[in-house]
C-alpha cells in the first residue's frame, strides 16, 4: 500500500510475466486495491505461471506507443519506428497503425533515440518491442516494457518499412551485422497500415467470449475492392470450431495505403466484405471505431473506446435511409422461396410451399414472418403478391398474442386448429387497418445467386450462396448460409418451427440471424414464448459457455441482493463477473475450479 500511495492513484497492476491485458487492473481508490490485486494475481498465474505483478502509474489521457527494434550480436541495435496502439479495450489492443498520426518527427526521434539506447543497454539480440505511455497532455512519454518477441501488430512495420522482421531474427540469430543491410541504413517509413484483430467475443452482450461452428469463412475480394495491399492471418476455416481454451483472437487484417485516409476506407470496406458466418465477432465494432469521428482525430487516447462505447456499438451503415429500411428482409424471403438452387426443376417450383386454396383467408396470405438478430426496427412481416417481382413490408407483426382457450390441449393437431382458428379471426379484424396505415411496395428482381453446395458425403454441413436483388434501383447483395435439410422440409405444418437463415451483408458490414416463419407457426411460436416467461423471476444462473469456475463469492445458505457478484468464472482467458438478478438464500451447485459444460446451473435463489 505505501508503494502504491508513494505512485499515487490511480494506479495500474500489471501482471510481470504477461501481456495482452490478461492480469490487468486499474485501481482509482485505495480500498479496492486488496480485492484488485487479488484479482490480478489470479488471472495472472493461469495466463502466466507467475503471480508476481507490479505497480506503476496510471496516465489517464495516455497514448500507447510503441518503438520495433532489432539488435544483433555486433551491439547494434536499430529502430523500426513507431506504431500506435492506443485503441484498447480492457487493456487489450484493438487496432493498431503505422507511422502514429499524432507524432511529430521530433517526438519520433526521441523516442526512437531511448528504445535504442534501452537496447543497448541490455545488450539485446532480437526483434523486440520497447512500449511507452504518453501524456497526451504534457507531451512527456514514460517507459513501460520491453516485449522480448515478435508481437501480433509486426505486419503494419513490415508494410511501412518495407523489411521483413523475422528474417532480420533469422540474421541475427546467426551472428549477422545489422549494418551490412543497406535496406536499414537508415529505415524507410512510407505510407501508413493499420491492423485490426478480429475477436469471437460479441460486443452487444459485454464482450462476451463466443464460441461454435464458423459455416463460412471468406476473406474480401482486395483487387474487386481496390485495396492494392492486403494481408490477412487467420486461425480459422469454414467448418472449424472456436473452442473456449484459447485467446478470443481469431484473425488479423492488414491494409496498407500511401496515406492513412486510404488505410481507414480501404480496411473499413474489407471488414464490411469479410464473411466469418457462425460465430459472433467484432468485425462491426471495428468499422465503427474505424469510422467514429474521433478516430479521424490524431489525439485519440487509450480512452477511445469507453469514452464513445455507446456509439461504437451502434451499426456505423445504418444512418442511410434504404440501408436502414426493412427491405434486407426481403432478400432471404425470395432466396428460400425462389432463389435456392435445390428448388430448380422441381414440379411446381413457382408455387410456394404450405399452399392452401383458401385465398379469402389471409392467415393463408402468401407471407413470410421474419425476425433478425439486427435490431427490433429490421423486424418486418414480408407480404408476397407474386413469387420475383413484388413485396409488401409491414412494421411489424400485427397478431397480438392471446393464448385463452388453448392452455391444457393434449393434442397437437387440436393446438393447431385453435391456432389456426384465432390467427385467422385476429387477422381478418386487424387486415384492412395494416393495409392502410403499413403497407409499402417495392419493386424487387431477384439476379441469378452463386451455389456453393456442402462438400460430397457430409449431409450436415451448411450450403452458401452469394445472391442478389434489385429493390427500388438499389443492388443488394449477401451471402447465404443455411441448412439444405431445413429449405427441403420447410412446411407450415410443423409448429412454431422456422427457417434459420445466416446473411451476410456487405452494406451492412456484418452478418445478420433471419427466422422465417408462417403466420401460423409465428403466432404458435409467440404462444409458447409467453407460456414459458409468464411464470416465475429469473432466479438462476446458468453457464453461458463450457467455462471453469475461478472463485465462489457466496456459500449455500447464505444472503445474496440482487446484482451481486456471486462467482467469477474464466473461458477464453478472460474473467467473467456472474451476477445474480434476484435477492435471497443462495444455493450454490458449483466449486472453485470446477469446469462446466454451457448450459449448466451454476447456482440459484431459494
Amino acid at each position: 500500500m505505501s508503494s502504491a500511495a508513494g505512485i499515487g492513484f490511480p494506479i495500474m497492476l500489471k501482471a510481470s510475466g504477461g501481456s495482452g491485458g490478461k492480469g490487468m487492473r486499474v485501481v482509482h481508490d485505495p480500498q479496492d486495491l486488496a480485492e484488485e490485486l487479488e484479482s490480478a494475481q489470479s488471472e495472472a498465474v493461469r495466463s502466466f505461471g507467475s503471480s508476481d505483478c507490479i505497480l506503476e502509474k496510471y496516465i489517464e489521457a495516455g497514448k500507447h506507443i510503441e518503438i520495433q527494434i532489432i539488435g544483433d550480436s555486433n551491439g547494434n541495435v536499430i529502430s523500426l519506428h513507431e506504431r500506435e496502439c492506443s485503441v484498447q479495450r480492457r487493456h487489450q489492443k484493438v487496432i493498431e497503425e503505422s507511422p502514429s498520426p499524432w507524432m511529430t518527427p521530433e517526438k519520433r526521434q526521441a523516442m526512437s533515440a531511448a528504445a535504442i539506447r534501452i537496447g543497448k543497454l541490455l545488450k539485446y539480440e532480437n526483434a523486440g518491442t520497447v512500449e511507452f505511455v504518453v501524456d497526451a497532455v504534457s507531451g512527456h512519454f514514460y517507459f513501460l516494457e520491453v516485449n522480448t518477441r515478435l508481437q501480433v501488430e509486426h505486419p503494419i512495420t513490415e508494410e511501412v518499412c518495407g523489411v521483413d522482421v523475422v528474417a532480420l531474427q533469422l540474421l541475427v540469430a546467426t551472428g549477422g551485422n545489422l549494418a551490412s543491410v543497406p535496406a536499414l541504413n537508415p529505415v524507410p517509413q512510407r505510407g501508413h497500415a493499420i491492423e485490426c484483430r478480429l475477436c469471437a467475443e460479441d460486443p452487444i452482450r459485454g464482450f462476451y467470449p463466443e464460441r461454435g461452428t464458423i459455416h463460412l469463412e471468406r476473406p474480401a475480394d482486395a483487387a474487386a475492392l481496390g485495396v492494392s495491399r492486403l494481408r490477412v492471418e487467420t486461425a480459422v476455416q469454414t467448418g472449424g470450431e472456436v473452442s473456449v481454451y484459447f485467446d478470443s483472437k481469431i484473425a488479423k487484417i492488414i491494409v496498407g495505403a500511401p496515406s492513412r485516409q486510404l488505410a481507414i476506407d480501404g480496411i473499413a470496406r474489407v471488414l464490411a466484405n469479410t464473411a466469418c458466418i457462425g460465430v459472433r465477432t467484432n468485425q462491426q465494432f471495428l468499422q465503427s471505431c474505424l469510422l467514429h469521428p474521433e478516430f479521424k482525430n490524431p489525439s485519440y487516447t487509450t480512452s477511445f473506446i469507453p469514452d464513445n462505447l455507446e456509439k461504437l456499438l451502434l451499426n456505423p451503415y445504418l444512418d442511410d435511409s434504404f440501408r436502414a429500411s426493412k427491405v434486407l428482409s426481403i432478400l432471404p424471403c425470395l432466396w428460400a422461396r425462389n432463389g435456392t438452387k435445390t428448388n430448380t426443376g422441381r414440379p411446381f417450383q413457382h408455387v410456394r410451399k404450405g399452399f392452401r386454396n383458401q385465398l379469402l383467408d389471409p392467415v393463408n396470405t402468401h407471407m413470410d414472418i421474419v425476425t433478425s438478430s439486427l435490431s427490433e426496427a429490421l423486424v418486418s412481416l414480408a407480404q408476397f403478391t407474386t413469387a420475383r417481382d413484388l413485396a409488401r413490408i409491414f412494421p411489424s407483426p400485427t397478431v397480438k398474442v392471446d393464448d385463452k382457450g388453448t392452455d391444457g390441449v393434449a393434442s397437437v393437431s387440436s393446438r393447431v386448429a385453435a391456432t389456426y382458428n384465432e390467427l385467422s379471426r385476429r387477422l381478418h379484424q386487424s387486415d384492412s387497418a395494416s393495409k392502410a396505415d403499413n403497407e409499402q411496395s417495392f419493386s424487387v428482381q431477384l439476379e441469378d445467386s452463386t451455389a456453393r453446395p456442402p462438400p460430397p458425403g457430409n449431409k450436415d454441413s451448411w450450403t452458401h450462396e452469394d445472391v442478389a436483388a434489385t429493390i427500388e434501383g438499389h443492388r443488394l447483395s449477401a451471402t447465404i448460409v443455411a441448412h439444405p435439410r431445413q429449405l427441403a422440409n420447410r412446411s407450415t405444418s410443423q409448429m412454431a418451427k422456422a427457417v434459420h437463415m445466416m446473411c451476410h451483408f456487405p452494406v451492412l458490414g456484418d452478418w445478420v440471424d433471419f427466422r422465417l416463419r408462417s403466420p401460423l407457426t409465428f403466432h404458435e411460436s409467440l404462444r409458447q414464448s409467453v407460456t414459458a416467461v409468464s411464470g416465475s423471476a429469473v432466479k438462476q444462473l446458468f453457464a453461458p459457455m463450457p467455462c471453469k469456475i475461478v472463485t465462489v463469492q457466496r456459500k449455500t445458505g447464505e444472503m445474496a441482493k440482487e446484482g451481486d457478484v456471486v462467482l467469477v468464472i474464466e473461458s477464453m482467458k478472460m474473467e467473467i463477473n456472474m451476477s445474480i438478478s434476484a435477492a435471497g438464500k443462495m444455493k450454490m451447485y458449483v466449486g472453485s475450479s470446477d469446469t462446466v459444460e454451457e448450459g449448466t446451473l451454476l447456482c440459484e435463489v431459494e
